[in-house]
């Protein structure tokens, strides 16, 4: 998050800085979602998912894996699903990942409600 906010922001007001600066940032930004992506694998398969009302603190960390490389894909699925399954993660967070894992091809469709 160190970067990704700055650069998210800077991004969406069209304030990019020049391309050779806004690359690197993202090279450092991708490394430290790396890293924390491995780490979080590490503490998941050993712990379960630390979600919010397991740790105490309201720390959204299912952003680590929504922010993972695809090249995570394969090695992420199934762990998420067995925490899905155990009731460690919401299907909200699980389906956030799992659509960012496969590409951000498309959500589910969302049923709306409407009062007559």
């Amino acid at each position: 998050m160190r970067y990704r906010k700055p650069l998210d922001s800077l991004y969406r007001i069209g304030k990019q800085p020049p391309k050779k600066e806004w690359d690197s940032l993202w090279s450092i930004q991708e490394r430290l979602d790396d890293q924390n992506t491995q780490k979080l694998i590490t503490f998941t398969e050993k712990y379960g998912f630390p979600n919010p009302n397991r740790s105490g603190k309201p720390i959204p960390i299912w952003l680590i894996f929504q922010h993972a490389d695809d090249k995570y894909c394969d090695q992420l699925m199934p762990l998420l699903h067995r925490e899905l399954e155990a009731k460690r993660m919401t299907t909200a967070e699980y389906h956030l990942i799992k659509w960012n894992l496969e590409g951000r091809q498309e959500l589910l469709p969302l049923k709306i409600v409407t009062k007559n």
